[in-house]
């Protein structure tokens, strides 16, 4: 019995040491699996390099379970490839790599256990009674060596399979168990989170580098298309120099009669195209064999005195202008061909860096009347072949103008001999006269019934072939009708409604004709469907409407159906596939006895229509009498303006500015003034806006720039008293807004030869509060231009001290309204007083404008105002009679 339960006790010793070793044989294991997974864990979320993590991980997996023969394959995005990204192998040697491999098509894994696994998403341990019963059933097809345990777990990232990762397993001793498979399922997830991980961020480097790629493409085209386009404008930009050159020369030829005036005109318009500082023209008498020189300019050889030319001269020691003379072509001289010429040792006078010179020709061209020069002494300046071209037109010029003073003369002696010819002629065609007419009375009785007849044809087409609606002609018979019932019956009244459409043009523009065509016969329906049976629905033309309205005599009854009309036209025409949405406006006229011809009725409905397109479209407005007065004069002014500069008839007035201490004018303000061959004087509050409007308020503000820059260069050259005045010019925001005005009034002070401080700039409040950057932008560059700005009619239309302080102002010009009655009214008095001391405060000079009398000179010297404008010194006045206020003032 002792025996017996030792034995017993001995194998209870025995089993509690096995259970104690099994259990830590899994403490061990758990430590290791847990050690693993935080391993795992770790190399995810610091992963860099998908190589070094795979490497890792086999390394972690091999530390859980025999891992020698350790694979990863994944699929691609589309699932129809399979890449090696990880693969080791005992059995294989080092050569063997199948990461390097291209991506095999998903076909070819199809019925490997990697396919296998992929196919049906589930995680497989197998041996080789597994592996050969799949076999069996056509699951699989076996290859290479089989291994004695294979586990393949499927890499799922959202439940979608991206991969597969497998450990196999070539001896049978060395087995894997579920523990094992539910242990790489836990790692196959981290691998998947992290492959996915990196998918995302190689699809969005991929992106990015894809995204720059296109950015910096696109920006490369840009900058050329800009380039190109910069290239062009400035080759527009010369060209239209160019042409507005050649166009001022060609014009002077007509319309200067003084010579000497030409020539100065001519210098001028050439040093706009080129440098021309120094210029001269000579001319040839080759009776006397004498060069001459009518017009010289030039910075270094100022006096050039007249020489004969001989003609046994040898050409090779001709001087430049000479040879010109010989040979009756141009000269350029520049860097290629300058030290030749210096060689030869043939200059007269100082030798400058470039010359050009293009020869003069007499009426018949045969020969040669003299040279047109330009040269420079600038170093590095050189002309070149289209500087020869464009001087060689303006030869042409000047040749015309020089063979129109030679043929004075001679055309003296022909117009007193077509003087008596003409008196002859006057006498027989007095007699011939009387004879034709009795034949004119006949020929115009002829047209009398001609004209009849073509009114006559004209009504034969009376219907719209687009629309099958009456055309102008029918809508006009019957309106004309109706006319002439009210005549006979004055309880007879209608209504004219007129029709356009909105927007008309864009959709024909866009949509093509056919849609056009389709929309108008569209609205012809409606508009008939608007309206009674007896009245009368015509298409004019193009996308105009008009509407006769039978018994409607009051403005309600029209508007009620002109709204039916805006309301039936604004709703969506379903055009084939097209969905169209259009507008109309609309002019309404109602009968009156004032209308005695269907033209005066269509005139006020069509001026109606107008105003309602101007009052925003989609509306009606009734006509008065005022929008067809006003609408005409309007268009009166605005055509005539167009050509008003061409017409010569806009002039440059001059207002004087005076200094009060000194009674001396110390500058003029330069007005533009219109004087129409028919309306006679238009006020500039008429035009100007108008001219601003249309974008002509341009040219006529560089006409007045110019023109008086030029009037202040010939006073200053005329007599001394001018030197110190300048000219004050208004400036439009306009002008500001569109133009480069600083590179103008650089140009046009360069053209005179006059200093900045010969010109101020005068811009109005509205300026600098409409557009307030732009305003600092060009006062700032202004005012480092040295170009005093003026601030003109102070006071009017805003709160004016709130802003004075941001601009850089030269002078305030107080507005006549405060001047003119400050004697009369000490609210007037006290404002010009607060003005002057703001001024005086700012350092800002102060003008007072609309100065009348006596009393007002008194006022402002007391208040120290010394500087004023107004009708006390001189209305507006042409340039002769400015000429003469200098002499009288500044005597």
């Amino acid at each position: 019995m002792q025996s017996e339960s030792n034995q017993k006790s001995a194998s209870s010793d025995v089993g509690d040491q096995q259970r104690s070793e099994r259990l830590s044989h899994d403490i061990e294991h758990v430590r290791k699996v847990q050690n693993a997974m935080l391993q795992i864990a770790s190399l995810s979320s610091q992963v860099k390099d998908l190589g070094d993590f795979y490497k890792d991980l086999h390394k972690i997996v091999s530390q859980l379970m025999y891992a020698n023969n350790f694979y990863i394959v994944l699929l691609s995005n589309d699932k129809q490839f399979v890449k090696f990204v990880y693969f080791h192998d005992e059995e294989e040697d080092e050569s063997f790599d199948p990461t390097s491999w291209k991506s095999d098509p998903i076909e070819a894994f199809k019925l490997t256990l990697t396919g296998y696994t992929i196919r049906t998403a589930n995680a497989l341990l197998a041996d080789k009674s597994v592996l050969q019963s799949l076999e069996d059933r056509g699951e699989i097809k076996l290859r290479g060596r089989l291994a004695s345990h294979w586990m393949g777990i499927p890499l799922k990232a959202h439940r979608e399979t991206i991969g597969v990762l497998v450990i196999q397993s070539y001896s049978d001793d060395i087995k894997y168990t579920e523990n094992d498979k539910e242990l790489l399922i836990f790692v196959s997830q981290q691998i998947a989170s992290v492959l996915k991980q990196k998918q995302y961020e190689q699809q969005l480097k991929d992106y990015n580098e894809s995204l720059e790629q296109k950015v910096a493409q696109r920006t490369a085209m840009l900058q050329k298309i800009n380039d190109d386009l910069e290239g062009e404008v400035k080759e527009r930009e010369r060209g239209e120099v160019l042409q507005a050159a050649l166009f001022k020369i060609s014009e002077l030829t007509n319309t200067t009669r003084d010579i000497d005036e030409f020539y100065l005109s001519v210098h001028k318009i050439i040093n706009g195209i080129m440098p021309s500082k120094n210029f001269y023209i000579c001319t040839y008498d080759q009776s006397e064999h004498r060069i001459d020189f009518p017009y010289l300019i030039d910075e270094f050889d100022a006096n050039t005195e007249s020489r004969t030319l001989d003609d046994d001269i040898d050409i090779e020691s001709c001087s430049p202008t000479e040879r010109v003379l010989k040979t009756g072509k141009p000269i350029l001289i520049n860097k290629a061909n300058h030290q030749e010429w210096i060689d030869k040792n043939v200059f007269v006078g100082t030798v400058p860096e470039t010359w050009l010179g293009v020869p003069l020709f007499h009426k018949d061209k045969d020969s040669v009347s003299g040279v047109l020069t330009v040269q420079s002494y600038l170093k590095g300046k050189s002309y070149t072949k289209l500087d020869e071209e464009i001087l060689m037109f303006v030869a042409q010029q000047v040749s015309t103008a020089l063979n129109r003073k030679r043929s004075t003369d001679s055309l003296k002696k022909a117009h007193e001999d077509l003087k008596a010819i003409n008196d002859q002629l006057e006498r027989r065609v007095e007699e011939r006269t009387s004879e034709l007419s009795v034949t004119n009375q006949t020929l115009k009785s002829m047209l009398d019934e001609r004209n009849k007849m073509q009114k006559k044809l004209a009504f034969e087409a009376f219907h719209d072939s687009l629309t099958g609606l009456p055309n102008r002609a029918l809508f006009t018979d019957r309106l004309e009708q109706v006319l002439k019932q009210r005549e006979r019956n004055n309880d007879v009244s209608f209504s004219v409604l007129f029709l356009d459409l909105d927007r008309f043009k864009v959709i024909n523009d866009s949509l093509g004709h056919l849609m056009g065509d389709a929309l108008l016969q569209e609205v012809s329906h409606r508009l008939q469907e608007c309206v009674r049976p007896e009245d009368t629905v015509a298409r004019l033309g193009g996308d105009e409407f008009c509407i006769l309205l039978k018994d409607i005599d009051n403005a309600r009854d029209a508007a009620i159906i002109a709204n039916r009309i805006i309301d039936a036209i604004s709703k969506p025409f379903q055009l084939e596939e097209h969905t169209v949405f259009t507008s109309t406006s609309i002019g309404v006229t109602v009968s009156n006895d004032g209308y005695k011809a269907p033209d005066d009725v269509l005139r006020d409905a069509d001026a109606a229509m107008y105003h309602a397109k101007e009052s925003g479209k989609a509306r009606y407005e009734l006509f008065d009498v005022d929008m067809h007065n006003n609408a005409m004069k309007r268009l009166r002014i605005e055509n005539d303006l167009r050509n008003a500069l061409q017409k010569n008839q806009i002039k440059v007035y001059y207002q004087p500015i005076v200094d009060l201490e000194q009674n001396k004018i110390i500058a003029f303000e330069a007005l533009a003034r219109w004087n129409h061959h028919e309306l006679g004087f238009i006020p500039p509050d008429e035009f100007i806006p108008i001219a601003e409007e249309t974008g002509m308020i341009h040219d006529i503000g560089q006409f007045i720039l110019h023109h008086s820059l030029g009037t202040l260069k010939f006073w200053q050259t005329q007599y001394s008293q001018a030197n110190d005045i300048a000219i004050s010019v208004n400036f439009s925001s306009k002008q500001i807004e569109q133009h480069d005005l600083i590179s103008e009034i650089e140009l046009a002070l360069q053209e005179n030869e006059l200093p900045s401080s010969s010109l101020k700039v005068e811009i109005t409040e509205g300026l600098l509060i409409e557009n307030e950057k732009l305003a600092q932008k060009l006062l700032k560059k202004l005012t480092e231009s040295s170009i005093p700005v003026l601030l003109d009619d102070f006071g009017t239309g805003y709160s004016s001290l709130s802003y004075l302080h941001k601009f850089s102002l030269h002078t305030i010009k107080i507005d006549r309204s405060f001047i003119n009655q400050m004697e009369r009214s000490e609210e007037h008095l006290t404002i010009v007083k607060t003005i002057a001391f703001m001024c005086s405060h700012l350092k800002l000079g102060v003008i007072a404008e609309g100065v009348e009398s006596d009393e007002h000179i008194k006022i402002l010297k007391h208040l120290g105002i010394l500087q004023a404008q107004g009708y006390r010194f001189s209305k507006p006045v042409p340039a002769d009679e400015a000429q003469k206020l200098i002499v009288n003032f500044n005597a």
